[in-house]
Parts: structure tokens; sequence; C-alpha cells
């Protein structure tokens, strides 16, 4: 199996004269080593909890029908001209650093109910793109376990992987994407497994090669990016959960 970038590409060294901005942050389209912090319900059906025990795991209490969110951290980016970057680095003392900045490193994907029953759902297979439309006709008799089931294949279908397969500690690729809302005022981004680019063509070049890392690596890396934006006045938890990736007001690097 594919361990990491280097053994399906060779990028070329880009000159010091062909640096740009983007080669400093992520940007659309970038293809992007993703690991999985964690896996949880939506917010809106913690709520409905109201006060809970929380020594008890809160995938365990909730009834599973509204949806799943899960916060992926990005390790490794690849840009449109085929150069690489190593987003956190690593010392021998477990000291992690950030070379290019946390911006975009930390993200939301959901999956809900309104896209299942809108259609919108998306998952993917060997054979191409496949569309979820419907919950399983006994959604209703479906214990909350058998639900959450449910919502993790939905979740491990938009990047093409069985039904399970991604949990905390997963890696896998998919593109880093920024789109603006329909009202214009702000900004989502999300990582897809295929995009459509400015040329109007899919894009699908991301490799299908699952991994998995050491969950503690993870918590580091997620203790650095919140504190780098804590340090810089704009605290990472402030952004937009429980949608499509974090929403920001504006964003004009979308394009390369």
């Amino acid at each position: 199996m594919q361990s990491d970038f280097e053994t399906f590409m060779n990028p070329p060294v880009p000159a010091a004269s062909q640096v740009t901005k983007e080669d400093y942050s992520l940007a659309h389209g970038h293809i992007v080593k993703w690991g999985v912090l964690e896996i949880l319900p939506l917010k809106s059906e913690i709520e409905t909890l109201g006060e809970y025990d929380a020594t008890q795991p809160v995938a365990r209490l909730v009834p599973w029908e509204a949806g799943i969110i899960m916060r992926i951290l990005a390790l490794k980016s690849k840009d449109h001209r085929g150069n690489l970057r190593e987003l956190f680095t690593q010392d021998p003392a477990g000291n992690i650093t950030l070379p290019y900045g946390p911006k975009y490193m930390s993200q939301w994907v959901k999956v809900d109910r309104g896209e299942v029953e809108r259609g919108w759902a998306r998952q993917y297979n060997q054979e191409g793109r496949k569309l979820a439309y419907d919950f399983p006709p006994n959604w209703n008799q479906l214990s909350p376990m058998e639900r959450y089931a449910y919502w993790l294949m939905m979740l491990g279908g938009r990047f093409g992987f069985p039904a399970g397969a991604i949990q905390p500690g997963s890696v896998f690729y998919a593109y880093f994407t920024r789109s603006k809302a329909k009202n214009g005022e702000k900004w989502f981004s999300d990582a897809r497994k295929i995009y459509k680019g400015i040329d109007d063509q899919w894009k699908d070049e991301c490799p299908a090669v699952f991994e998995t890392m050491d969950i503690n690596v993870l918590r580091k890396l997620y203790a650095k990016i919140d504190e780098e934006f804590n340090s810089s006045g704009f605290p990472y938890g402030q952004n937009a959960v429980g949608g499509s990736g974090n929403a920001t007001d504006a964003d004009p690097d979308l394009g390369w």
C-alpha cells in the first residue's frame, strides 16, 4: 500500500522566483492528506439531551436522528504545480510546529438529515459516483447504534470508503475546496473526493489510500493549531460548527 505522496508523485522543486502567496497556505483545489481527530453527533442533537452524564460517551446517548460530523486536520498538501508541503513537524521531544501557520488546517465535514432527504448525500465506489436519496425503509425501527452505523457509512462513502472505515486516527486524501454561500456573504471550506476546477472539469486525482496514525499526535497537532489561533486573537473554536467546513466572512484567495 502506498504510504505517502512520494510513492506516487515526484514533484519538481520550484525556483525561488516561482514561489507565490499560494505556496504558504492551503488553497482551493489542493490535494490534502487529512487525519481524523474526532467524530461526533451534530450539535443540535447533543443539545436535545439537556443535562447529561458527561462521563458517558455522547455517541451512546443521542438518538442519531440528525446526522454526523467529524473534525479533520491537514497533515500534508500538494498544490496545482505539484509542490508538496509538510504542514506540521514534530521534533524528538514531541513538540509540534506549523511551518505554514494554522489557516484552514482544521475542518469540519458533515452529513445531515437534510442532505439525505434532498438527495445531496453523495457516496463513491470503484465504479464512480452514486447517490443516496433516502433513509433505510426501517429507519424508525433502528436502534441509535444502528443509525450511527448508517451515518458512518454515509460519512465514509463521501470519500469512497466502506461503512465503518473512517474512525478517529484514520488518514485519507481529499481536495481542499472553497466556495461562496448562495447569499454571497460567506465563504465555506470543505474536503471533497472530487471537485470542479476553473476549467469546469471535474477533478478526481486523489489517491484512494487509507492509513492510520497515532491519535495522540493528532490531539497535539490540534492543540497547537488552537494555540496559534488564540495567540493571533482569532480562536479557531469561534469558527462555524455544524456546517460543511468552516465559514469565514471573506477570502479573496480562491483562484490559482
